[in-house]
């Protein structure tokens, strides 16, 4: 009959592999924390919504009613309303972040994790011209198209959301690191 040390699953091998887990985590943190555009609070400010506003007076008003700029902050810049796409195109939202000069034939996406308004690389855009600033998106109406066409198809429907697939991600290469003895 085997132990459990001779299958490479002793408490100190456990006690290793959370250690290396903590380790990364911190390693995320402190990367992100040296990094002037990521955006802390902007974090605290997203908000999911089914459609985003398609014309300026339209975004004016949802920028009036969100009330960027009462929101204390530390981040590089001032709190500016935006609607936008996230990372995966399941969604689009709400959020209060530091404008971003978004470069030309590009959408602008708000990415959680890192805080952030960037470029949208996966899918280019006919109509982003030239360069433009993220709080003009609402001219750009094909950048949320997929995410309207993937709602209207998947309506009624759950979805995984980015947070739970990040912690399903982190939790898989645990389990294999622990499972195939490379911690």
């Amino acid at each position: 009959m085997k132990k459990c040390g001779k299958q490479g699953h002793s408490s100190a091998g456990l006690r290793r592999s959370f250690l290396i887990l903590i380790l990364i985590s911190h390693g995320l943190k402190l990367c992100l924390s040296y990094d002037e555009e990521f955006c802390r609070e902007s974090r605290t400010t997203v908000s999911r919504v089914s459609t985003c506003p398609n014309t300026k007076s339209r975004w004016e008003e949802q920028a009036l009613r969100k009330s960027c700029s009462s929101i204390p902050h530390n981040c590089s810049g001032a709190l500016s309303y935006h609607c936008l796409i996230n990372p995966w195109q399941n969604t689009t939202i709400e959020v209060c972040a530091p404008q971003a000069k978004i470069k030309l034939g590009y959408c602008a996406e708000y990415n959680s994790v890192g805080g952030r308004i960037q470029d949208f690389y996966q899918k280019s855009c006919r109509s982003c011209v030239s360069d433009y600033l993220s709080t003009e998106a609402y001219k750009h109406d094909e950048c949320y198209k997929a995410v309207y066409d993937r709602f209207t198809i998947n309506r009624g429907t759950e979805m995984t959301s980015p947070s739970s697939q990040i912690w399903i991600y982190y939790h898989s290469i645990l389990l294999f690191s622990m499972t195939s003895g490379l911690l």
